[in-house]
């Protein structure tokens, strides 16, 4: 007999290295991910235009994601402690499977987690895929705020590349300018023996990692016609640069 099993989506829109679907993933046949829009969420955190358009578009990204491994994204609207168990009993659910968002440790983390934005507002248009690159860029976020266990700074920004060997790409009609996008931690660093495997499929130097989030962002980055670097020193942190070329 089939067992079903909900994925309630909260605030980690995550695939990759995602607890609660992993616990699913072991105990069900089959796995129903959802994502409740509710009043609170769109009037609360997420109620300016800028930040309803990033949650929309993590959303997109995460559904994608889903497709792509032959699933999909369930999105309702309205309370979830009504949503999900309408959803369960409409689809024969055993269980519902989700990560809390209010832990201390995440409270805690977040208070001591700085991110500063540098973001050059002249930049011209880029090429790409929008629900991919926010899925690269999602999973770069977060591995620097999880490389920061103890707290730091994280730095955002954007700029025109000078960078002499990814500063310019040829796509076949003379070359274009890169855009560089930068993702700058204080984190523990990048052990040095690891450095050369970091995107290779399934290496990871997590405890509970899939060691596939830099592999999807270098296959992603690849497609677009762009590259990643990753400088880090131990003890001291690690800069994620990716070059994405300008449109024409």
């Amino acid at each position: 007999m089939t067992s079903t099993a909900i994925l309630w989506y909260r605030r980690d829109l995550r695939v990759h290295d995602h607890p609660a679907l992993r616990a699913a993933l072991d105990g069900h046949d089959r796995v129903v991910p959802v994502f409740v829009l509710d009043d609170a969420l769109l009037g609360g955190r997420y109620g300016s235009g800028a930040r309803t358009h990033f949650m929309l578009g993590c959303l997109r990204a995460l559904g994608a994601a889903l497709r792509e491994r032959g699933s999909g994204l369930v999105v309702r609207h309205g309370r979830p402690e009504h949503e999900i168990p309408s959803l369960a009993a409409e689809v024969g659910a055993a269980a519902v499977h989700w990560t809390s968002d209010v832990s201390p440790y995440a409270r805690a983390r977040d208070r001591r987690v700085t991110i500063v934005r540098r973001y050059d507002p002249s930049l011209p248009p880029i090429l790409g895929d929008e629900d991919r690159l926010v899925q690269v860029f999602h999973n770069l976020v977060r591995n620097a705020i999880e490389a920061m266990a103890a707290g730091g700074q994280l730095t955002l920004s954007t700029r025109v590349s000078l960078n002499q060997l990814f500063g310019k790409v040829d796509l076949g009609a003379g070359q274009r300018t890169m855009v560089e996008a930068q993702v700058m931690d204080e984190g523990a660093g990048i052990p040095a023996a690891a450095r050369a495997r970091i995107f290779d499929p399934f290496f990871t130097t997590k405890e509970r990692g899939l060691g596939l989030g830099l592999a999807i962002c270098h296959q992603v980055l690849d497609q677009h016609r762009g590259a990643i670097q990753v400088d880090s020193v131990e003890g001291r942190g690690t800069t994620v640069t990716c070059f994405l070329p300008i449109a024409r």
